[in-house]
């Protein structure tokens, strides 16, 4: 897949700022604080290890599975969740019930269907731990966004990073830009939708446009969807 290893870094960037609190560290040092401590070190807010803490991923295409081999190298726990309202639990998965209720850091790499559309919603985060993290990357409609902003307002959830929303570009007066905007909110991110764009990422897919065009014209075909 031509952005899994921009995606990955993407989700993996964000955990990382928001577990290690690297910014508010290094503003540590620039602001003097550390050269005005009375020990060696200057603590600051608390830093806290990735290793054991459950990342539940949903969606196991490319992209998901990009995020649990990271999740790996740093000795997380990792549970794939199977599909929403399934009875049907495949081997290696855990249902979505037990997924929300358990993970540390929810991470969302699902295709917009009838099914998932607002599948984060104000049910599902009341579910989920008080101190969980929730990561959308796929798409902005996943999230139902007054739930979530309610949820963050009242820290039903402790945190949460969105690079996609509902519409793209968003209008002036969404609700969580808003809260942003207003700095009501400090257990929110938001980024323009791109997770997807390195420039390795952009590369790749300027050369799979190229490689479309000359087979086109040599009347092949490299890529087919088929309905199945």
């Amino acid at each position: 897949m031509v952005i899994g290893n921009a995606i990955a870094q993407y989700v993996f960037s964000q955990i990382l700022e928001y577990y290690q609190q690297t910014c508010h560290h290094n503003a540590n040092t620039a602001q003097e604080l550390w050269q005005k401590s009375d020990t060696f070190c200057y603590h600051g807010k608390a830093i806290t290890e990735l290793a054991g803490k459950t990342l539940a991923i949903v969606g196991n295409g490319f992209l998901g599975k990009s995020v649990a081999k990271l999740a790996a190298a740093f000795d997380m726990n990792v549970m794939i969740s199977e599909r929403p309202q399934s009875l049907d639990i495949r081997e290696g998965r855990v249902s979505f019930e037990q997924a929300i209720a358990q993970a540390d850091i929810l991470s969302l790499h699902c295709p917009q269907t009838a099914e998932t559309t607002n599948l984060i919603n104000a049910a599902v985060l009341a579910k989920m731990k008080p101190n969980a993290m929730l990561i959308n990357t796929a798409r902005g409609m996943l999230v139902n966004s007054v739930d979530l902003l309610a949820a963050l307002k009242d820290k039903q959830i402790a945190y949460a990073v969105l690079d996609v929303l509902e519409q793209e570009p968003p209008p002036e007066d969404h609700p969580l830009l808003v809260a942003l905007q207003q700095n009501t909110l400090d257990n929110l991110k938001i980024t323009a939708h791109i997770a997807w764009a390195s420039s390795e990422s952009q590369q790749r897919l300027i050369h799979m446009l190229s490689d479309n065009i000359a087979a086109f014209k040599r009347g092949e075909r490299l890529n087919r969807l088929d309905n199945m």
